[in-house]
């Protein structure tokens, strides 16, 4: 009885759904070509040099993850990163770690690198470019720290010196590898990327990009719509309805008084970031995201940006801090 069914359905913000659907279509044609293991078992040719190919992985799961949604990039790596760094007799913890960690800083950088973010995009009604440059920067710093902080905390422990590991790979996906597959799906991509940068509503570009996709007679499509999230999209519809019916009691409103009579107010950088990276690992961060958005109807730009990197970042706090992390 706390929404009729049509506020209900109101409370959905269409566009934030639609854009992450189709940006999940783009990565799922991806992921079914073969791009992703292959990738990684290019990456895999770099274990003779431990530094050099810990750097490497953190680079292009990072810039991957920014362009693509960066659970699935965790999703097709792991598996042959495992396998790769084991048969090298290399320590896999630094690797895994450093997948993770750049696998969620590199999210950060764009609108359209995590779900939170593409929320963030739309409510805010954000310009893609100056959210990179914004929020660029940042992501490269704290890229940097963590490779620099992985190779402080694993000196001298980057190779085992344990026995060698089997051969076998248990964990590999058996990915068929096309090339025109990979070549379509990353020049769909790339098309994807310069249209976000124009005045072409986002969602619109991420809706046509994932039907050109779907028109394919070589790509079964159900296969395609196999790998949709679609657990995360009913999460999304749920939350906005629930947040919808929090903001009918008015709760919101007595949390945001009670933070400023103790001098907190989400005006100030600092305090945004605190929150937003508490809440992020308490409740998540999507959930998090959703309702300080509510509190920042009108704020300039930055406070937008800051909500974008506290919340991404929070995810390197703790194991579960990311569903990157648990992969």
């Amino acid at each position: 009885g706390v929404l009729p069914l049509q506020a209900a359905m109101a409370a959905l913000d269409a566009p934030t759904l639609l854009l992450l659907f189709g940006l999940m279509l783009v990565s799922a044609q991806l992921r079914l070509s073969g791009f992703y293991t292959r990738a990684a078992l290019a990456l895999g040719g770099l274990t003779a040099r431990p530094q050099r190919f810990l750097l490497a992985l953190m680079l292009v799961s990072a810039a991957l993850s920014a362009v693509l949604v960066n659970d699935i990039v965790c999703l097709a790596f792991t598996p042959v990163l495992t396998v790769a760094v084991l048969r090298a007799r290399l320590n896999p913890m630094p690797y895994l770690i450093g997948l993770a960690c750049a696998s969620n800083i590199g999210s950060a950088a764009t609108l359209i690198g995590n779900p939170q973010n593409m929320l963030i995009g739309q409510v805010g009604q954000l310009d893609f470019g100056r959210f990179l440059v914004w929020c660029g920067a940042p992501s490269l710093v704290s890229l940097a720290a963590a490779y620099g902080i992985l190779l402080w905390l694993y000196r001298g422990r980057l190779c085992e010196t344990g026995p060698a590991h089997p051969a076998a790979d248990p964990g590999v996906p058996s990915a068929d590898v096309s090339a025109w597959q990979i070549r379509k799906g990353l020049l769909v991509a790339g098309a994807v990327m310069l249209l976000f940068f124009t005045a072409v509503p986002r969602e619109i570009t991420a809706l046509g990009a994932g039907g050109l996709l779907l028109c394919s007679r070589r790509m079964d499509v159900r296969r395609l719509l196999g790998l949709i999230d679609w657990s995360l999209i009913m999460l999304f519809c749920g939350l906005f309805v629930v947040i919808a019916g929090i903001e009918t009691t008015g709760a919101p409103e007595r949390l945001l008084g009670c933070l400023s009579r103790h001098g907190v107010s989400l005006a100030n950088p600092y305090a945004l970031t605190a929150v937003g990276a508490l809440l992020s690992n308490l409740v998540s961060n999507v959930p998090a995201v959703m309702l300080l958005v509510r509190f920042l109807d009108g704020a300039q730009a930055e406070a937008w940006y800051v909500l974008a990197l506290s919340s991404t970042f929070a995810g390197n706090l703790v194991t579960i801090g990311s569903i990157a992390n648990l992969i």
